[in-house]
């Protein structure tokens, strides 16, 4: 699934529910596109799309628009139901990703999530806050996650809490040096 640079595309919904397009642009005039087309909406330097009851095919056109992406720097995707985020985690692979804060706050993810995105970590050396509260990701993909956070340079925030860890699992990951 490839949507970049289409220039006929004027708008783009996700399970519904409309995606803005670059904010300040005016509309074109009927007949006319937008230069871009939907992949402009992340020409800019932050993308709030929370609270849009995306679900998970949404991720991975949300992947498809933010592959090769240089210019977008923060992401919140905040009480979606993505309940996966394998197309977004392989645009976080890429070494030209830009984006430095990315919040996945209660998106359902569970543990395949996170473990996708403790990969993803590896190679992305731009983000510097992720946000998976509440999103179950358990003791496995916590361990995971903390182990890639560890060894990210530039990773300065990375909230697990309400994830489905047990308290002797907080403890052995709270030992570990940072």
């Amino acid at each position: 699934l490839t949507l970049r640079r289409n220039s006929s595309l004027l708008s783009l919904a996700l399970d519904g529910q409309p995606l803005p397009l670059r904010s300040g642009q005016q509309q074109p005039p009927h007949g006319h596109a937008r230069p871009g087309g939907a992949a402009a909406m992340f020409e800019c330097e932050q993308a709030n799309l929370s609270r849009m009851n995306l679900g998970p095919l949404s991720a991975v056109v949300l992947g498809s628009l933010l592959e090769g992406n240089t210019a977008l720097r923060s992401l919140n995707l905040y009480r979606n139901k993505l309940m996966r985020i394998g197309g977004v985690a392989r645009a976080l692979s890429e070494s030209s990703s830009a984006l430095t804060s990315l919040d996945l706050a209660h998106n359902q993810l569970g543990p395949a999530a996170g473990f996708e995105l403790a990969v993803a970590l590896q190679s992305n050396m731009a983000l510097t806050a992720v946000s998976l509260y509440s999103n179950y990701v358990g003791e496995g993909a916590a361990a995971a996650l903390w182990a890639s956070a560890r060894r990210h340079p530039q990773l300065l925030e990375l909230s697990l809490v309400s994830n489905g860890i047990s308290v002797q699992a907080r403890e052995i990951l709270r030992e570990s040096t940072y």
